[in-house]
Protein backbone atom coordinates (compact mmCIF):
# COMPACT_ATOMS: atom_id res chain seq x y z
CA UNK A 1 0.00 0.00 0.00
CA UNK A 2 1.13 3.52 -0.64
CA UNK A 3 -0.27 7.01 -0.39
CA UNK A 4 -1.16 8.66 -3.71
CA UNK A 5 -1.47 12.42 -4.01
CA UNK A 6 -2.71 14.10 -7.17
CA UNK A 7 -2.31 17.73 -8.21
CA UNK A 8 -2.93 19.57 -11.49
CA UNK A 9 -0.18 21.38 -13.41
CA UNK A 10 -0.64 25.07 -14.11
CA UNK A 11 -0.54 26.99 -17.41
CA UNK A 12 3.28 26.87 -17.27
CA UNK A 13 3.24 23.05 -17.00
CA UNK A 14 4.50 23.12 -13.42
CA UNK A 15 3.08 21.55 -10.30
CA UNK A 16 4.33 21.72 -6.72
CA UNK A 17 4.08 18.56 -4.64
CA UNK A 18 4.08 18.64 -0.86
CA UNK A 19 7.21 17.17 0.74
CA UNK A 20 6.89 13.45 1.40
CA UNK A 21 9.34 11.22 3.26
CA UNK A 22 11.58 8.65 1.56
CA UNK A 23 11.70 7.85 -2.12
CA UNK A 24 8.92 9.15 -4.32
CA UNK A 25 7.35 7.83 -7.52
CA UNK A 26 6.09 10.67 -9.70
CA UNK A 27 4.27 10.38 -13.01
CA UNK A 28 1.97 12.56 -15.10
CA UNK A 29 -0.83 12.05 -17.58
CA UNK A 30 -3.12 14.19 -19.70
CA UNK A 31 -5.76 12.89 -22.06
CA UNK A 32 -4.24 9.92 -23.87
CA UNK A 33 -0.67 10.86 -22.95
CA UNK A 34 1.41 9.54 -20.06
CA UNK A 35 4.95 9.90 -18.73
CA UNK A 36 7.33 7.21 -17.61
CA UNK A 37 7.47 7.09 -13.81
CA UNK A 38 10.29 8.97 -12.07
CA UNK A 39 11.59 7.38 -8.85
CA UNK A 40 13.97 8.87 -6.35
CA UNK A 41 14.48 11.23 -3.48
CA UNK A 42 13.04 14.68 -4.21
CA UNK A 43 15.53 17.27 -5.43
CA UNK A 44 14.86 20.49 -7.31
CA UNK A 45 12.77 20.11 -10.45
CA UNK A 46 12.13 16.93 -12.38
CA UNK A 47 10.97 16.91 -15.99
CA UNK A 48 8.23 14.53 -17.06
CA UNK A 49 7.69 14.18 -20.79
CA UNK A 50 4.28 12.91 -21.87
CA UNK A 51 4.09 10.37 -24.67
CA UNK A 52 1.28 8.58 -26.53
CA UNK A 53 0.12 5.37 -24.86
CA UNK A 54 -0.82 1.79 -25.60
CA UNK A 55 -2.84 -0.67 -23.55
CA UNK A 56 -1.65 -4.13 -22.54
CA UNK A 57 -3.61 -6.90 -20.89
CA UNK A 58 -3.60 -10.66 -20.79
CA UNK A 59 -4.49 -14.02 -19.33
CA UNK A 60 -2.69 -16.66 -17.32
CA UNK A 61 -3.33 -20.26 -18.42
CA UNK A 62 -2.05 -22.91 -16.00
CA UNK A 63 -3.87 -25.65 -17.93
CA UNK A 64 -3.75 -28.99 -16.16
CA UNK A 65 -0.58 -27.99 -14.29
CA UNK A 66 -2.51 -27.02 -11.16
CA UNK A 67 -4.89 -24.30 -10.08
CA UNK A 68 -4.27 -20.59 -10.36
CA UNK A 69 -2.63 -19.51 -7.10
CA UNK A 70 -3.53 -16.28 -5.36
CA UNK A 71 -0.90 -13.55 -5.19
CA UNK A 72 0.28 -13.72 -8.80
CA UNK A 73 1.12 -10.45 -10.50
CA UNK A 74 2.62 -9.05 -13.71
CA UNK A 75 5.40 -6.46 -13.66
CA UNK A 76 5.91 -4.21 -16.70
CA UNK A 77 9.46 -2.99 -17.32
CA UNK A 78 11.13 -0.91 -20.01
CA UNK A 79 14.39 -2.49 -21.30
CA UNK A 80 17.36 -0.55 -22.70
CA UNK A 81 20.13 -3.10 -23.38
CA UNK A 82 20.46 -4.64 -19.89
CA UNK A 83 18.91 -1.75 -17.95
CA UNK A 84 15.37 -2.47 -16.77
CA UNK A 85 13.11 0.37 -15.64
CA UNK A 86 9.88 -0.47 -13.77
CA UNK A 87 6.75 1.02 -15.34
CA UNK A 88 3.72 -0.59 -13.69
CA UNK A 89 2.30 -3.77 -12.22
CA UNK A 90 -1.03 -5.58 -12.17
CA UNK A 91 -2.43 -8.38 -10.06
CA UNK A 92 -3.79 -11.51 -11.70
CA UNK A 93 -7.51 -11.70 -10.95
CA UNK A 94 -9.44 -14.85 -9.94
CA UNK A 95 -10.67 -15.18 -13.56
CA UNK A 96 -6.98 -15.48 -14.65
CA UNK A 97 -6.88 -12.05 -16.36
CA UNK A 98 -4.54 -9.17 -15.67
CA UNK A 99 -4.62 -5.52 -16.70
CA UNK A 100 -5.45 -3.49 -18.58
CA UNK A 101 -2.38 -1.31 -18.06
CA UNK A 102 -1.96 1.95 -19.96
CA UNK A 103 1.73 2.49 -20.69
CA UNK A 104 3.62 5.26 -22.50
CA UNK A 105 5.15 4.46 -25.89
CA UNK A 106 8.84 5.14 -25.24
CA UNK A 107 12.12 4.48 -27.00
CA UNK A 108 13.36 1.10 -25.78
CA UNK A 109 14.71 -2.24 -26.91
CA UNK A 110 11.53 -3.85 -25.56
CA UNK A 111 8.83 -3.81 -22.94
CA UNK A 112 9.27 -6.77 -20.60
CA UNK A 113 6.37 -8.40 -18.79
CA UNK A 114 7.17 -10.74 -15.89
CA UNK A 115 4.62 -13.08 -14.34
CA UNK A 116 5.59 -13.73 -10.73
CA UNK A 117 4.23 -15.11 -7.49
CA UNK A 118 2.54 -18.29 -6.46
CA UNK A 119 3.96 -21.76 -7.03
CA UNK A 120 4.84 -21.30 -10.70
CA UNK A 121 8.22 -20.36 -12.15
CA UNK A 122 8.62 -16.76 -13.30
CA UNK A 123 7.71 -16.29 -16.95
CA UNK A 124 8.88 -13.47 -19.21
CA UNK A 125 7.36 -12.03 -22.38
CA UNK A 126 8.88 -9.24 -24.48
CA UNK A 127 6.96 -6.77 -26.61
CA UNK A 128 8.84 -4.71 -29.21
CA UNK A 129 7.70 -1.34 -30.58
CA UNK A 130 4.02 -1.14 -29.64
CA UNK A 131 2.03 1.36 -31.69
CA UNK A 132 0.39 4.37 -30.04
CA UNK A 133 -3.27 3.61 -29.34
CA UNK A 134 -2.83 -0.14 -29.79
CA UNK A 135 -4.19 -2.77 -27.43
CA UNK A 136 -1.74 -5.64 -26.95
CA UNK A 137 -2.53 -9.08 -25.54
CA UNK A 138 0.26 -10.71 -23.50
CA UNK A 139 -0.69 -14.17 -22.26
CA UNK A 140 1.27 -16.46 -19.96
CA UNK A 141 1.35 -20.26 -19.59
CA UNK A 142 3.70 -20.74 -16.62
CA UNK A 143 5.33 -24.01 -15.61
CA UNK A 144 5.21 -25.27 -12.04
CA UNK A 145 8.25 -24.28 -10.04
CA UNK A 146 10.18 -25.82 -7.19
CA UNK A 147 10.81 -23.66 -4.16
CA UNK A 148 14.51 -23.67 -3.26
CA UNK A 149 15.40 -23.58 0.44
CA UNK A 150 18.75 -21.87 1.18
CA UNK A 151 20.63 -22.08 4.50
CA UNK A 152 23.34 -19.43 4.92
CA UNK A 153 26.18 -20.25 7.32
CA UNK A 154 29.47 -18.63 8.24
CA UNK A 155 32.98 -20.12 8.26
CA UNK A 156 32.39 -21.37 11.82
CA UNK A 157 29.21 -23.16 10.68
CA UNK A 158 27.03 -20.61 12.51
CA UNK A 159 23.69 -19.53 11.06
CA UNK A 160 23.94 -16.08 9.45
CA UNK A 161 20.92 -13.79 9.67
CA UNK A 162 20.57 -10.80 7.37
CA UNK A 163 22.67 -12.22 4.50
CA UNK A 164 21.72 -11.14 0.98
CA UNK A 165 20.76 -14.20 -1.07
CA UNK A 166 20.42 -13.75 -4.84
CA UNK A 167 19.79 -16.09 -7.72
CA UNK A 168 20.34 -16.01 -11.46
CA UNK A 169 18.98 -18.55 -13.89
CA UNK A 170 19.83 -19.63 -17.40
CA UNK A 171 16.93 -19.49 -19.81
CA UNK A 172 17.59 -20.42 -23.42
CA UNK A 173 21.34 -19.88 -23.00
CA UNK A 174 20.95 -16.43 -21.47
CA UNK A 175 21.56 -15.69 -17.81
CA UNK A 176 18.71 -13.77 -16.26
Amino acid sequence: RCLRLVTISGADGRAVLSPLPGRNLVEASSGGLKSAPWKGHPHGTIDLVLAPTFVVQGRVDVGDRGSLPTGMYVRALLRHVEDYRPLAHATVDADATWGPLTLPVLSADSYVFLLEGGSFAQERKDLVAPSPGATQQVDFAPEPGIELQVHVRGAEEQDLAGADVSVHWNLGGTWQ
